[in-house]
């Protein structure tokens, strides 16, 4: 839909400005590629539009813009407080083909690897510093529920700060009050849930785990840049705890990349 239609599913917040950006295509080829730039374009516009607290900025969207905020909620981790996807799918393969995709050659693998960038699932570690409010319908026959239940179990092997709701009886939309604004959407506990955090300025980061799918998608988090990669395309993840009273940072890991970094 167009972005106008989305923002009227949402009553108006003292607390909040709320920014709905239009995708590009008719179906906005599921906020990814072009709708990824598209998304962050507007971020950045409405950043310089209005006066906005940048510890408490929040991703949000339904269906497909459940998606994307799964899609940029792990790519982009430190550019939110806090995401609440609601009725979104993990990957256009739990979706679409609802199946294991096999991949026949080493030759089919390597090109294969150009898609880990719509994989949440094998990114959701990077959620790990920011809250997570998962909301959908249980019938819901257009994204099978199993899709938030899936992403909500992987965060319960390492996430803290995490919700998953599942409203009973519930298809795709659903509206249960008379207040203003559509329940699966703008659901009041995760709009509290939201207001309740708030996103730590670099300079008190001391550890930073992150991982991307290139770094021409995405290459930073925090005070951290990943500048290129051993096997291109491959997950690259790193870790690093910085210790202010020595200066020193100390990498846990680097998997299939090669970091640069500052303190």
């Amino acid at each position: 839909m167009e972005a106008i239609g989305q923002a009227s599913a949402y009553a108006p917040k003292r607390w909040a400005t709320l920014v709905a950006p239009t995708n590009r295509r008719p179906y906005g080829f599921n906020w990814e590629d072009w709708g990824r730039l598209d998304a962050l374009e507007v971020l950045a516009i409405a950043k310089k539009k209005f006066a906005i607290d940048e510890s408490r900025v929040y991703l949000t969207g339904h269906s497909m813009g459940g998606h994307g905020t799964w899609h940029l909620g792990t790519l982009y981790p430190d550019k939110w407080a806090a995401i609440g996807p609601s009725a979104g799918w993990v990957s256009f393969w739990s979706y679409r083909v609802r199946g294991k995709v096999r991949m026949a050659t080493p030759a089919a693998a390597m090109t294969f690897r150009g898609t880990h960038g719509s994989d949440t699932y094998r990114l959701a570690e990077n959620l790990k510093p920011i809250g997570v409010y998962i909301l959908h319908g249980a019938d819901d026959d257009n994204v099978l529920a199993k899709e938030s239940r899936s992403m909500a179990e992987r965060l319960k092997g390492f996430h803290r700060d995490f919700i998953y709701y599942e409203q009973l009886g519930q298809n795709h939309w659903w509206d249960l009050s008379d207040e203003p604004g559509a329940d699966c959407v703008d659901w009041a506990p995760m709009m509290d849930f939201f207001n309740h955090h708030r996103r730590p300025d670099p300079s008190q980061v001391r550890t930073v785990e992150f991982s991307t799918p290139h770094p021409g998608i995405s290459s930073a988090c925090s005070w951290l840049r990943i500048e290129t990669q051993k096997a291109p395309a491959a997950i690259s993840k790193v870790s690093l705890r910085f210790d202010p009273g020595t200066a020193a940072l100390l990498r846990h890991d680097d998997e299939c990349g090669t970091p640069v970094y500052r303190s």
